[in-house]
């Protein structure tokens, strides 16, 4: 099972990204192949390790070069904002898989 971690910038707009992607995981019948969590960026430290890749709100981009520093072998990618600000699940999955290369 692959997990992939959504990072913002207080954790609550990601937890509903969380719920609706999940509900498109089951849709899907993908609950064994993926896992949404959600985190603060800065939880980051704490947060990142242990998952497969990390994608980013668009109101935290500015991170993203850090914590591709911070992260060298981790895929981070980050999720555009029309797919974000309609919380589209089945679109973050595909994003995730692409990144995932699954």
């Amino acid at each position: 099972m692959k997990k992939v971690l959504f990072l913002c910038a207080a954790g609550m707009s990601t937890s509903l990204l969380v719920n609706k992607t999940m509900e498109a995981v089951h849709k899907l019948g993908k609950e064994d192949e993926l896992v949404f969590t959600a985190s603060e960026v800065s939880n980051a430290a704490e947060a990142v390790p242990g998952n497969d890749c990390v994608l980013l709100a668009p109101q935290v981009r500015y991170k993203l070069n850090d914590l591709k520093k911070q992260f060298p072998d981790l895929k981070i990618e980050l999720i555009p904002p029309q797919v974000y600000g309609m919380c589209n699940g089945p679109e973050i999955i595909k994003q995730a898989e692409k990144l995932l290369k699954l």
